[in-house]
């Protein structure tokens, strides 16, 4: 063992040696640790203000030990030298620490680093710089982050061997940011496949742990549930501080609503404090979640909430969204990137709520025309709506065909959370045809809602039948403003704010039920 009593008057070319020698150890106050050696040499720069000698370590190491350690760069990340931007991987790692302890980031460490296209720099520097311009943009919610991680993308494939082995402390980090801002912006499969060649590179349990979560979080996305299930449990399990801690407990929870374990999936998320990195992705999470347990509203408020304060990961936006078509029908959906599939999905909702076969056929049809290149999960969700247009027209075997096929998504993938949007009675058909038991409808008795007048359930009907409120006024001989009351008093007992919803939600409350000629009874 060798003892260094002063580590501080060490120069960097020392300690270079020594690590070279093959030094991994070093016994300090913070007891045994990996790279100790790194560990204070990175002190000695912090104290002496060596720049070049952080950078040096930094790049030797890469990012964990100093998120590891994060005390030991806190008066550069309070105020960072005026010449930061010649040290990408310092810069980055200042980052990376004021946003893994939520403080507000220096501006001086956000405005875009030097030209990372300039030939005339080594390949390296422009890779660092690349992967630092795409971890500013994406916490900026700049629109050119998604560009800049795909030209990052491209650089990683095309580093020469010689390249990639300067880079192996970063590559890992290089990859883990480049699929979250591909995420970030809805590129799911782009994303996975980025977080797989992370996972070559990562040597160390710190990496794997988070970039398997990511790459997890992406299968669950896809509906590829079984798939995410075996990365989930070969990930190392995390600290429960360690940066990567609330993706891994989104995942969890996420899992657990895909096996029914709601009351698992809310403490696995509600034991977790988000990071900064990942506070979009865990606050979508609990507002699956209380969608899953019927707190529609909830959910809305907390979206709306989130979003106010910065953009919404698009993926698991589009996850969301497509959970509260039927509890929301009136809510704008985006599509989801090269398939109109969660638009067409919408509508479809929406010609369930309104009994209209006609327009449900053809979205069947559209959706079935382009099934291969959706994802398992915005199949089964598309194979539900089918489900309902089939046993609304009474095909005993074609309903069997579509259960058939249900279940074979189910198998192969494990995927089970769109079940969840047939009505009562589908899920009851869906059992006996199968023998398999849905997790339990998001609709029908779920709902706690106050009991309806009869006036009240009157008025329903007669939105149904459409006109303006003077002419359902007048067909039930009654003031507008009665009929105004009548109308609010309903919409807040429904918890719904338009006529569509209220229509939607009757029906899947069993107030009023489409006949066989697409029009409503109550």
């Amino acid at each position: 063992m060798l003892v260094i009593e002063e580590p501080d008057r060490l120069s960097a070319e020392v300690w270079q040696a020594l690590r070279m020698a093959g030094a991994r150890t070093f016994d300090v106050s913070e007891g045994q640790h990996p790279d100790a050696v790194a560990l204070e040499r990175l002190r000695a720069a912090a104290r002496s203000a060596n720049l070049e000698c952080a950078e040096q370590v930094l790049r030797e190491v890469g990012l964990p030990l100093a998120l590891d350690h994060p005390k030991i760069l806190d008066g550069w990340v309070a105020a960072p030298p005026d010449d930061i931007d010649n040290y990408p991987a310092l810069r980055w790692t200042l980052i990376a620490i004021a946003v893994r302890r939520r403080r507000r980031v220096p501006p001086a460490l956000l405005h875009a680093p030097w030209n990372d296209r300039d030939r005339r720099r080594p390949a390296v520097d422009r890779a660092l710089a690349r992967g630092l311009r795409c971890a500013v943009e994406r916490r900026l919610a700049r629109s050119g982050g998604v560009t800049t991680a795909v030209s990052l993308d491209s650089m990683l494939h095309d580093l020469g061997q010689g390249d990639r082995a300067a880079l192996a402390a970063w590559l890992p980090a290089l990859y883990a940011e480049c699929g979250m801002a591909l995420l970030h912006d809805g590129r799911v499969f782009h994303a996975r496949t980025v977080f797989e060649r992370g996972l070559e590179t990562a040597t160390g349990a710190w990496w794997q742990a988070a970039l398997g979560a990511a790459a997890a979080l992406t299968d669950i996305l896809l509906g590829n549930v079984h798939a995410a299930t075996r990365r989930r449990s070969a990930c190392p399990a995390p600290d429960r501080g360690a940066p990567w801690a609330d993706l891994h407990a989104a995942v969890d929870a996420l899992l657990a609503l895909e096996q029914g374990r709601l009351d698992a999936a809310q403490r696995a998320i509600t034991e977790t404090e988000a990071s900064g990195d990942h506070h979009d992705i865990v606050m979508l999470v609990r507002a699956i979640i209380m969608l899953t347990s019927g707190r529609s509203h909830e959910a809305a408020e907390l979206v709306t909430a989130v979003q106010q304060s910065r953009p919404l990961s698009r993926a698991l936006s589009e996850m969301a969204e497509a959970m509260m078509l039927l509890l929301r029908p009136s809510l704008p959906v985006a599509t989801v990137e090269g398939s109109p599939f969660l638009a067409v999905l919408a509508s479809a909702h929406a010609g369930v709520a309104m009994g209209d076969l006609d327009r449900m056929r053809e979205l069947v049809a559209r959706t079935s025309d382009a099934g291969m290149k959706a994802t398992p999960r915005l199949r089964l969700h598309a194979a539900v709506v089918e489900f309902t247009l089939v046993r609304q027209l009474g095909s005993r075997s074609s309903l069997r065909l579509v259960a058939e096929r249900m279940v074979e998504l189910m198998e192969v993938d494990g995927v089970t959370w769109p079940l969840r949007l047939l009505s009562p009675a589908d899920a009851a058909v869906f059992t006996e045809l199968t023998g398999r038991q849905t997790p339990e409808p998001l609709l029908g008795g779920g709902f706690q809602v106050e009991r309806l007048t009869d006036r009240e359930r009157i008025v329903l009907t007669e939105l149904v039948r459409g006109g303006t409120e003077s002419e359902i006024a007048a067909r039930l001989q009654l003031s507008v403003n009665t009929i105004k009351t009548q109308r609010r008093s309903l919409y807040r007992k429904l918890g719904v704010s338009r006529r569509d919803e209220a229509i939607a939600q009757g029906i899947a409350m069993g107030i009023l039920a489409p006949d066989r000629d697409g029009r409503r009874g109550a």
